[in-house]
């Protein structure tokens, strides 16, 4: 993670502000960002709509009162590359990209990956084809489902590169204290070893646990592993 990237990602992980980009999908984010305990500026940004859930629709990044610290994407995945272009070209803080049909498809859904991580840039994306995450220390989510959940000051995060059983290990009565639930779907820009690297630096984080599908760069996590 380059040092702009980092600093994006601190910005994502604990926003002044959220866009979020869609229609139907987006409904739940913001309910689920409210029921946490998000108190800073929330921008539903749709075209077609004047408003989502009492807030005022913006029509595109361009029309943002300024750049977001954060941003949840669900919007078709042939949209995705110019928000994220838009984001990353305006000064944004980071996204969660919801949207699926990317390099878990095959080879059409691959080349618009490819395409995604090309305009990136320094913006800090978690995803595509993602849950999001909940930052149970700072009350933040970009999150679509309904989540649960505690936090006491410490405690475990959790990383996984799938949704439901992130969504899962939330909602269960035995769960252990939480600080971090990080769902990192396809990991096109972020992956699995930086954000570890990242955690390991707050003494409030106790563990981290991990689930793993696949290993982009075996050596990286063997470093971060030990420094965790």
């Amino acid at each position: 993670m380059t040092p702009a990237k980092e600093r994006n990602f601190e910005r994502l992980m604990s926003p002044k502000s959220i866009a979020f980009f869609g229609g139907t999908d987006v409904e739940v984010a913001i309910k689920e960002a409210q029921r946490r305990g998000f108190t800073g500026a929330i921008w539903p940004v749709n075209p077609n709509r004047q408003e989502i859930l009492g807030f005022k629709c913006y029509k595109s990044v361009n029309d943002l009162p300024k750049p977001p610290d954060a941003s949840f994407i669900a919007v078709p995945s042939r949209s995705v590359t110019s928000v994220v272009k838009m984001l990353s070209d305006c000064g944004a803080g980071g996204a969660v990209c919801y949207s699926a049909g990317f390099g878990e498809t095959g080879d059409e859904g691959q080349a618009l990956e490819n395409e995604l991580n090309l305009v990136t840039g320094d913006l800090a994306l978690i995803g595509p084809n993602c849950y999001g995450f909940i930052n149970y220390l700072d009350n933040v989510a970009l999150w679509p489902f309904a989540h649960g959940g505690y936090c006491p000051g410490f405690g475990a995060a959790i990383i996984t590169q799938s949704g439901m059983l992130s969504s899962d290990i939330t909602m269960t009565q035995r769960c252990i204290p939480l600080t971090h639930m990080i769902s990192l779907g396809n990991q096109a820009s972020l992956n699995m070893e930086e954000i570890i690297d990242f955690l390991s630096e707050d003494p409030r984080i106790k563990a981290i646990g991990v689930h793993i599908e696949g290993l982009k760069d075996i050596a990286k996590f063997q470093e971060v592993a030990l420094k965790a």
